[in-house]
């Protein structure tokens, strides 16, 4: 995975080094989204959760800028799930309520 394809300029050959003082803020910051985006994607398939074919998930593949845009920032219900499981075998186990009332709070 890369970080600089995530730049705004990235696609019009402008290296993600030069792009960091050509950005306003309001790209800068959806920069950075992506690469936290990418992040949370990655440690994911670290745990090893591979990509979602239930819902619209932070877990979807993507292939490029197109589907980019396409995925969530949240994971579905069953993605979440895999992601419990695998930190309650890290862990030795979660409190699924302080899970429950985030995604309750969001309704």
């Amino acid at each position: 995975f890369s970080f600089a394809r995530h730049s705004p300029l990235f696609y019009s050959g402008v290296h993600a080094l030069e792009a960091m003082g050509q950005l306003e803020t309001k790209k800068l910051l959806s920069w950075m989204r992506g690469c936290r985006h990418t992040v949370v994607h990655e440690t994911c398939h670290m745990l090893g959760i591979l990509h979602c074919v239930y819902w619209h998930c932070l877990m979807n593949g993507n292939n490029g800028p197109g589907d980019q845009n396409a995925s969530s920032a949240f994971l579905c219900l069953v993605c979440l799930r895999k992601l419990l499981l695998a930190m309650s075998n890290l862990t030795g186990g979660t409190n699924l309520e302080v899970v429950d009332g985030r995604y309750v709070a969001m309704l």
